[in-house]
């Protein structure tokens, strides 16, 4: 906060859908709070991204610097609309804030200490025969509060004290504080209120109403803090009746000394001597201890409301209430434009004509669009489109900047492709409106393209022994099946004529006669079909006969029909493995 008590709060302007423009949303920004009313001063407008969880507000915002007297727990300030509209905006309603805060307090942790307990004791003396001596201490130390037991005395009798204690209180911690608050945001606009309450430990973030959304985000730090109650001479006890009370340090320390005092006086008797003096000095000291056990356990109160919300040992709560802000909570608030009747004129893009040339594989196409503003204001419009494959887009979009109402402008996107054949695919394109990418307009175009000529169609060529062909488009050579020997050599149109034929290709080597030793060796070239040897055939089937004749007559005992079998089984199948091999 600065000198002169003023608080700065930032307000957010932020887009959405409406016939008549795009409504926006109000992001406040705000520190609570202030003793006097006050009004908001726009200072400034200007555009900014905002981005958040809710959906409804993700998109572009415009910032809205404004500031506010105070310094205390109430505030109301109006934004009017002129201030809104002057900076380029239509707003129809002003908005009316009201902040009021309805507690801003101290919370402090209690805690056990391992300081003294305060105590304060009593003394009983008892009278007893010097048989019963020992009887009566032990009934002392049987007490639930036994402290220490002795006697003195004469031969017969002897005096028997038993001292005891009662608890007064267990001495505590105050942790350092933490500042908590509750405050009521109220927004009136076109006539209508709306309430909503948050807190630091309750509801952190309310709806007001249908049209508000208000969160705490933290504190500003005023410079003052929380007091420490500690170094203002308090301190606390849990007390006999299980509930923390605030004490005065300063008697505490003097129970602290008496105390110790009494221990002393204890001590002189049990260690040194019992004597008329020493029990007198321990009589004493045990009075000054309740003296000062009464006036440490005795509550006090501070300058400001204390209360206790939790009374548990190890984990006490202490809230103390202020009468003066320390700490400004700083909230932000959405609030809905649609309420506020606030809107930001749009464009209304229009794509009147669009077209696309044949074009060649290796050059570049071109997507053609001729575009209108058809909305009131200028505006700027983004032109994107995407290509069925394999189309691509060499660029995917591109923008119109500061369209004139009416205007009509002329661009194009690039488009590419790589194919074997003549193709034609569908593009679309859409034309948005930077402002509102509601406001858009879309249309497909048929793109063609043919592909990259490397031959004349019906061109013919030799790839090795290969006959090849160019396709119809000129685009590729693929195997000429017409004519498919014209560029194999004597032997190479032998195999695959050969080939055609189901055969295969078989050279055979003849050496000359040993006496014609200065002839060289020869080769001949044949085709090999395989067939099958009718002759072979029979063979194959009379020795299947004949082990049928065999089995018919009982005749597998004999050896030369056996003979005769085996040699029409292996003359037919030789010979039907030479015919399937073309010899």
């Amino acid at each position: 906060m600065s000198a002169n008590g003023k608080m700065k709060r930032i307000h957010n302007i932020q887009d959405r859908n409406r016939k008549i423009g795009v409504p926006i949303l109000l992001l406040i920004v705000f520190v609570a709070l202030a003793f006097n009313v006050s009004a908001f001063t726009a200072l400034s407008i200007s555009p900014t991204d905002f981005q958040s969880n809710d959906p409804n507000l993700n998109g572009r915002a415009f910032l809205l610097s404004v500031v506010e007297d105070g310094s205390s727990q109430y505030a109301v300030g109006t934004i009017k609309a002129a201030d809104i509209s002057a900076k380029g905006f239509s707003a129809q309603n002003d908005l009316k804030i009201e902040t009021k805060v309805n507690e801003q307090s101290c919370n402090y942790g209690l805690v056990q200490s391992n300081d003294f307990e305060i105590l304060r004791f009593s003394n009983t003396k008892t009278n007893a025969w010097d048989w019963d001596v020992t009887n009566t201490m032990n009934q002392c130390k049987n007490n639930p509060n036994y402290y220490y037991t002795f006697a003195t005395g004469g031969v017969l009798t002897k005096d028997v004290y038993c001292i005891t204690y009662q608890h007064m209180g267990v001495p505590g911690i105050i942790q350092t504080p933490s500042t908590i608050f509750n405050a009521d945001i109220i927004v009136t606009a076109k006539g209508e209120t709306k309430k909503g309450t948050i807190g630091s430990e309750t509801d952190r973030s309310v709806n007001i109403g249908n049209v508000a959304f208000a969160k705490w985000t933290g504190n500003l730090v005023s410079g003052e803090q929380c007091p420490i109650l500690a170094s203002e001479g308090f301190r606390v006890i849990h007390d006999i009746t299980g509930n923390w009370r605030l004490i005065n340090s300063a008697s505490y320390e003097n129970y602290r000394t008496r105390t110790i005092a009494f221990d002393s006086a204890i001590n002189e008797v049990i260690y040194n001597k019992v004597s008329d003096a020493s029990i007198n000095n321990m009589l004493s000291a045990l009075a000054l201890n309740n003296g000062a056990a009464d006036d440490a356990a005795k509550a006090v109160a501070y300058a400001k409301p204390v209360s206790f919300t939790s009374n548990d040992l190890n984990n006490g709560q202490m809230k103390l209430t202020l009468n003066k802000l320390i700490q400004f909570p700083l909230i932000t608030m959405h609030v809905n434009a649609d309420w506020l009747g606030v809107v930001i004129p749009v464009g209304e893009p229009k794509i009147v004509d669009i077209s696309s040339s044949i074009f060649q594989e290796g050059t570049e196409g071109k997507i053609d669009m001729t575009i209108k503003n058809n909305g009131n204001v200028q505006a700027s419009f983004s032109v994107s489109a995407s290509c069925d494959a394999p189309f691509q887009m060499i660029r995917a979009s591109t923008t119109l900047s500061g369209m004139n109402p009416g205007e009509i402008r002329a661009t194009s996107l690039p488009i590419t492709v790589t194919t074997n054949d003549n193709i034609e695919r569908t593009c679309t394109v859409t034309v948005q409106d930077l402002e509102d990418g509601s406001k858009r307009d879309s249309k497909t175009v048929t793109v063609k393209a043919t592909p990259l000529a490397v031959c004349s169609p019906g061109q013919t060529l030799c790839d090795g022994q290969t006959a090849k062909i160019c396709n119809s488009q000129g685009s590729a050579y693929q195997q000429d099946t017409t004519d498919p020997t014209r560029c194999a050599s004597d032997d190479g149109a032998k195999k695959i004529e050969c080939e055609k034929q189901g055969g295969h290709i078989v050279v055979t080597t003849t050496n000359p006669p040993w006496y014609e030793f200065w002839a060289s060796s020869t080769s001949k070239t044949e085709c090999r079909i395989p067939r099958t040897p009718i002759i072979a055939v029979i063979f194959i089937i009379a020795g299947i006969a004949l082990l049928i004749f065999m089995a018919y007559t009982g005749m597998f005992g004999n050896i030369p029909v056996w003979v005769l079998f085996l040699l029409l089984e292996a003359v037919g199948w030789i010979w039907f493995g030479l015919g399937r091999a073309g010899v």
